[in-house]
């Protein structure tokens, strides 16, 4: 070993922090992470490490679209002044399931509710890695756990048509006249307007050949904020 060598400071890991923030800013574990990349958890940890092994830049493209990143800041980080190769155009991340970089909010279109004993978190994660998924645009900011549900029945009509994509956020609190989603029979989407009268919640559908259903304010899933008609 030459003495140059000896006295050869470690490597740093230029995109450590970048990723580790990115990773944490999403809510995604490093377990959840090594699932979708086909990795061991280990290795993500090292991709996290200030000494530890950086990725390979074969695995630029699926890094950026589950951690919801422009992929030109991890060129730059790993090469400072290197070029990308020519960006894929948002057709491609929908076509491949993965959440796009956009100006807007792009939100999974879900095909089932959470089961009572799974976080929705956990389904919108395994969303991401769903090569099979929809994702629609949502024009007004939401919080992380938001989702796209699809109306089903004419309970809402003509106010809210059959088969209408519903942006559902459960992060916002209901009050009397909101668009509230619960779960309904067999576990499938009850989209309907929130009353509450006195104290007690019902709900109500526009359709009056639909029935009043009375519930308790821990059985809504989220609130409606946006709804897409599909012609």
């Amino acid at each position: 070993m030459t003495k140059e060598s000896e006295n050869e400071a470690p490597k740093i890991n230029p995109l450590a922090e970048i990723l580790r923030r990115a990773r944490l800013k999403t809510g995604i574990s490093q377990a959840d992470a090594a699932e979708v990349f086909k990795v061991r958890r280990e290795a993500v940890a090292q991709w996290e490490r200030e000494k530890g092994n950086p990725p390979s830049a074969t695995r630029f493209d699926e890094i950026a679209k589950l951690y919801n990143m422009d992929t030109q800041l991890l060129y730059d980080a790993r090469e400072p002044g290197a070029t990308q190769r020519t960006a894929q155009p948002t057709a491609l991340h929908f076509k491949h399931g993965q959440r796009p970089v956009l100006n807007y909010f792009p939100l999974p279109c879900l095909s089932r509710l959470p089961r009572p004993d799974e976080d929705i978190r956990d389904l919108i994660i395994r969303s991401i890695a769903n090569p099979h998924i929809l994702w629609r645009i949502l024009a007004v900011p939401c919080s992380e756990k938001s989702f796209f549900i699809q109306m089903q029945g004419a309970s809402m009509e003509p106010r809210i048509p059959d088969k209408t994509w519903i942006a559902i956020d459960p992060a916002i609190t209901p009050r009397h006249e909101s668009i509230v989603l619960t779960r309904g029979e067999r576990d499938a989407p009850d989209i309907k307007q929130l009353t509450i009268d006195g104290g007690t919640w019902f709900l109500t559908p526009e359709n009056r050949t639909y029935p009043v259903r009375k519930i308790t304010k821990e059985v809504i899933l989220g609130v409606a904020i946006e709804g897409h008609i599909l012609f």
